[in-house]
């Protein structure tokens, strides 16, 4: 692995949340590949204090590309009723590590912070995880393959979860 190419990976990163925190929800979805495949599971607390990720068939979101389309489309209209008002989101994407690279696709684990604040409520929310995405590399940059989102808390203590990762 280059130093280059984490730098471009990094780079990618960052484009994509600067995206989604202003809004532009229709670039970020060109960052797709058509057979997408992005979901987060439901996390697991298990009982001797193992913290493994364990994929069980519960899903807070498990989208296609079809589906994570609608989303996108649905934010564009008078019906998507939790982001009305838009939230105010920022998203810290750090400890990019690349875990594998075959030709083409990159296996890329990050961790995300992200904070949600609503109109002029004092609180906020605050959503703390990993993603392991694989990505795709493409003649003009990188699209996302699949992305795997693990939040860090078992209970999710939010509104609503009308947010991308």
């Amino acid at each position: 692995m280059t130093e280059s190419l984490h730098y471009k990976v990094a780079q990618f990163y960052y484009q994509e949340a600067e995206m989604l925190d202003s809004y532009q929800y229709q670039d970020w979805f060109e960052l797709m590949t058509e057979d997408i495949e992005y979901k987060m599971p439901v996390r697991i607390n298990k009982e001797n204090g193992d913290l493994s990720h364990k994929e069980v068939e519960m899903y807070h979101f498990l989208d296609d590309y079809e589906t994570l389309k609608l989303r996108v489309e649905r934010l564009y209209t008078n019906y998507a009723w939790a982001e009305d008002p838009p939230s105010r989101i920022r998203r810290l994407v750090t400890n990019v590590q690349i875990k594998e690279n075959h030709e083409d696709q990159l296996l890329v684990k990050s961790y995300f912070i992200l904070y949600r604040s609503r109109g002029s409520d004092a609180r906020f929310e605050l959503i703390t995880g990993e993603r392991m995405d694989t990505l795709i590399s493409i003649s003009d940059g990188l699209k996302i393959k699949k992305r795997v989102i693990h939040v860090d808390q078992a209970t999710l203590n939010l509104k609503n979860l009308a947010v991308f990762f």
